[in-house]
């Protein structure tokens, strides 16, 4: 038995301990953040910029970076499964892997935020705080066009899997732009160097994270009932249980 055949049987398993660590996160922010506002310190040993969630290069960049780059990498493996028993949605796993291995880019480098003062400037100072945060516009327009060219796919998936994905889509799209919306409105009023703000970020990077690990148990639970292996698909299983 391959290493994704037994993660994906236990994945379960794996998903909790995946939220366990975001768990670990996003406590430790939240207290470091208190302790900082309440006594003044922003550094403390540099304890504060390492866990905080709305900086870059630091350990919840580093986990939330990895998780993408692991679903990026599942799908990859099941694309090229799909395409080895000439599967119709191959090129569609393929490009969901794609998008996954951008997001991945994106969190480590945080492309989307060179968005911010080019749209900014377009759309004007009396903007609508919702738009702040100006790569909210673009990305939404992508979110968009995506989920029209998925829907077909989608409504092809396992009853059970196609479920996980929603919650994971409602999760990772409700954190990523819906929460950012009522961020941007935080920041442009009274600034980010306040409670309330990272309070914001924190359930949004935590929603985040959790719609990725949802997404991952839907991968590693299609992986399952595929009897998909790094390699391939394991055809010797698929006849063994289907007999």
């Amino acid at each position: 038995m391959s290493t994704l055949q037994v993660l994906a049987e236990r994945r379960s398993a794996v998903a909790i301990r995946l939220f366990m660590v975001v768990a670990l996160l996003l406590v430790a922010n939240v207290v470091l953040q208190w302790i900082r506002y309440r006594t003044g310190h922003d550094y403390m040993f540099g304890l504060v910029r390492l866990f905080d969630v709305d900086e870059e290069a630091n350990l919840p960049t580093l986990f939330s970076t990895l998780l993408l780059l692991s679903a990026g990498v599942l799908l990859a493996l099941i694309s090229r499964a799909e395409k080895a028993e000439v599967g119709r949605d191959s090129r569609r796993w393929a490009i969901l892997s794609l998008v996954f291995l951008f997001l991945t880019v994106d969190e480590a480098a945080m492309l989307h935020e060179l968005f911010n003062v080019p749209g900014q400037e377009i759309l004007g100072k009396q903007s609508p705080g919702i738009f702040y945060y100006a790569w909210v516009i673009p990305y939404s327009v992508l979110v968009l066009a995506l989920g029209a060219y998925f829907i077909g796919f989608f409504l092809r998936l396992p009853p059970a899997i196609r479920v996980r994905f929603m919650v994971a889509a409602a999760l990772f799209v409700g954190g990523s732009i819906g929460l950012e919306l009522i961020e941007g409105v935080q920041d442009k009023t009274y600034g980010e160097d306040n409670m309330t703000y990272e309070l914001l970020t924190t359930l949004e990077e935590g929603m985040e994270m959790a719609g990725v690990i949802v997404f991952i148990h839907a991968l590693l639970q299609y992986v399952d009932l595929k009897q998909i292996r790094a390699s391939g698909v394991d055809r010797g299983r698929r006849i063994a249980n289907s007999a």
